[in-house]
């Protein structure tokens, strides 16, 4: 795992503080962008269910043998591993130039008690290893949500930035896109995410350059 990372995670767990209270149950996918001028971090959130057709990624990789999620493991080794290679397959570009994401975290949440997703600090939330003790019979994928955050430090400037899915085989799904930049909101939109089909991240005219943990600082300024 990278320091530069290792430095989101850190800024992610501060980040906490300002999470809301628990909200309505969320869109079945919902993706929030996160841009600063020379990294960006996304974080996804999508039906455990959907892990294959979305994916192309075999859920055996979440689900144990007895087919539920093995949360004890999680909060203790942690789930970047994991997480890298469940959404290995998205991928990302900006003017043609193509590029990986790295784990941040991942973690699954039962569906009837739903997080707030609407922005980066709610994602610091759905994505940490908590410790809430959940009933194993809803760790199974019908009653779960999965939450993701992947990172990368190799766009520049304010092209617009690309998504890549893989193509599975499914229907086009519908997903609805939250676009920060340095933590300030950009707008929100509904896309349609095509079987093997891209999400086009569009930037404002310039993306400020405050940087991460500025942007961090800005928001717990704001508690």
């Amino acid at each position: 795992m990278s320091m530069r990372v290792k430095a989101a995670i850190s800024s992610a767990i501060i980040g906490l503080a300002a999470s809301a209270a628990w909200a309505e149950a969320p869109d079945e996918l919902t993706l929030i962008v996160n841009r600063d001028e020379d990294s960006a971090t996304y974080y996804l959130s999508m039906p455990a269910d959907l892990i294959g057709p979305v994916l192309a990624s075999d859920p055996a990789l979440l689900f144990s043998d007895n087919g539920r999620v093995p949360i004890e493991e999680f909060r203790r080794v942690g789930s970047f591993d994991l997480a890298d290679d469940i959404f290995d397959n998205i991928t990302g570009s900006q003017g043609g130039d193509a590029f990986a994401f790295e784990a941040m975290s991942m973690m699954v949440h039962p569906t009837d008690t739903p997080l707030p997703f609407e922005a980066p600090w709610d994602a610091y939330t759905a994505i940490a290893v908590c410790t809430v003790q959940y009933d194993p019979d809803k760790l199974v994928p019908g009653l779960l949500q999965t939450y993701y955050g992947g990172f990368t430090d190799q766009i520049s400037g304010d092209a617009p930035l690309s998504l890549h899915f893989p193509e599975t085989g499914r229907d086009a799904l519908e997903i609805v896109v939250h676009r920060y930049e340095s933590g300030r909101l950009m707008g929100t939109d509904v896309q349609v995410l095509d079987d093997g089909g891209s999400l086009m991240i569009e930037t404002g005219k310039t993306v400020a350059g405050s940087g991460w943990m500025r942007s961090v600082g800005s928001w717990l300024g704001l508690l």
